[in-house]
């Protein structure tokens, strides 16, 4: 059966999908200086991670080529792997309210010869599209794959409530996921907190989109579930959609097209990125806001300053005064309160503006990261420190506790290695000064089990 979806002439819509291919194109440039996101726990005790070795430019949706792993330091102290794989890609991971759950989703990997049979199954799929003057969507079955972990599903009928739609670009790039894209059985895992086994597993739907490598590079940069405030729902973008999944019923619910997103204070407003503006979705699902903003917006520079304010890290250009980093202060009613630019000294932001910003809970400091230079900050956008690093070092996810007493970073260095990797987790005072740090040790692939089936409890 083929339903229509959308009419429109080719040529347009082959416009209208440059703006996600330019979108995706930073991706080359974002993972040489930037990291998955980090969770504390609601007491600040614990504080969760994901990290990946090799940390290279190598194809990432190849199973077996690299080891994910999700770790907790708690107190600061001890460190411990809850999971380690080659066959999936670990999502950073996020708490639930009253501390009890932590989750994160595993994304299947591809096979070589998976990989093969999806680039040639979307150029056929893409291809027909060429021949038609109209979107469609086609419920033939995809191609069979030979791994059974990662095999595509059909074009499936999605038994998902569309709440909100984004502006007609972002529409027509959503359509056209539909009709080209396939679907793989991605997982969304709960474990308990304090003894660290699985709770529960919910497989949903993630789109593979047409260059997997570079899905899955955005996938491990951005994606970090986190709880609505009752616990019930897991808010994530993932692959360029922003999505809600109960674990308990396994209901899914899609909102809008987004290049990122973050939940609010109180659970009830997801703030998005989308091309050059900023997007509040009302978690019921009955309005959407967009403000456009001027300059280049870092897809990792978003932090709430309160429950009905967002910051926004910028990099705009002007002739006459040059290139600037600025703070949008913007209310979820789109109201641009105050835009702040920001005095720092010389740093470097390479090809692409990839700024990281953290914002302490209690509002006195801020952090802004670009790798290699990281600055501590009042909230009035003065320096209290300026960290500059050489020799391959860098700062990635700067992370607040709850009480805004000590921000963690990951510690990267490419000195005497062959690749970047995460080799510490760093305290800092929101001051700047170093306070202690815990060192990541290195995985032997040669050890890594693969992550558990999804219907076998952990031990």
């Amino acid at each position: 059966m083929v339903r229509q979806v959308m009419t429109k002439q080719a040529s347009d819509w082959k416009a209208l999908l440059a703006i996600a291919v330019a979108t995706g194109a930073l991706l080359w440039h974002l993972l040489a200086c930037t990291e998955s996101p980090m969770a504390f726990s609601p007491d600040g005790k614990d504080l969760a991670f994901v990290t990946m070795e090799p940390y290279d430019d190598e194809a990432l949706e190849l199973a077996g080529t690299r080891v994910y792993r999700l770790m907790v330091l708690s107190e600061g102290k001890k460190l411990r792997v809850l999971e380690e794989t080659t066959d999936f890609m670990l999502t950073a991971p996020g708490y639930s309210p009253d501390g009890k759950y932590l989750c994160y989703a595993r994304i299947p990997l591809l096979t070589r010869k998976d990989a093969e049979r999806l680039k040639q199954h979307f150029k056929e799929r893409t291809d027909g599209l060429d021949k038609s003057d109209s979107f469609v969507w086609d419920e033939e079955p995809a191609p069979p794959t030979s791994s059974a972990p990662a095999v595509p599903a059909s074009q499936p009928a999605r038994s998902v409530e569309v709440l909100m739609m984004p502006p007609f670009e972002a529409s027509v790039e959503l359509a056209m996921r539909q009709t080209v894209d396939c679907f793989v059985p991605a997982t969304l895992v709960v474990r308990n907190a304090a003894t660290h086994g699985i709770v529960s597993t919910t497989s949903f739907e993630w789109p593979l989109g047409r260059k997997p490598d570079e899905e899955l590079r955005m996938t491990y940069l951005t994606t970090h579930p986190q709880y609505g405030p009752d616990g019930k729902w897991v808010y994530l973008c993932i692959d360029d959609i922003v999505m809600a999944v109960d674990p308990s019923s396994g209901d899914e619910r899609i909102y809008a097209m987004a290049a990122n997103g973050l939940l609010s204070p109180d659970g009830e407003t997801m703030a998005i990125l989308l091309e050059s503006a900023v997007g509040f979705i009302r978690t019921d699902g009955q309005t959407v806001t967009y403000r456009r903003l001027a300059g280049e917006l870092s897809r990792s520079g978003m932090a709430w300053v309160d429950k009905n304010k967002l910051a926004v890290l910028a990099r705009t250009k002007e002739e006459d005064e040059g290139e600037k980093d600025v703070l949008y202060f913007v209310r979820t009613d789109g109201t641009v309160v105050a835009t702040q630019t920001l005095p720092l000294p010389q740093h470097k932001h390479g090809e692409d503006h990839t700024g990281e910003l953290a914002i302490a809970p209690d509002g006195t400091h801020m952090v802004l990261a670009y790798g290699e230079d990281v600055f501590f900050m009042r909230r009035d956008g003065s320096v209290r420190e300026h960290w500059q690093g050489d020799d391959g070092r860098l700062l990635a996810q700067p992370t607040f506790a709850p009480n805004s007493k000590h921000v963690a970073m990951k510690y990267m260095q490419k000195k005497s290695e062959p690749y970047p990797r995460v080799s510490a987790i760093v305290f800092f005072t929101p001051e700047g000064k170093e306070s202690s740090r815990v060192t990541v040790p290195r995985i032997d692939p040669a050890t890594t089990q693969p992550a558990l089936p999804s219907t076998q409890p952990a031990h």
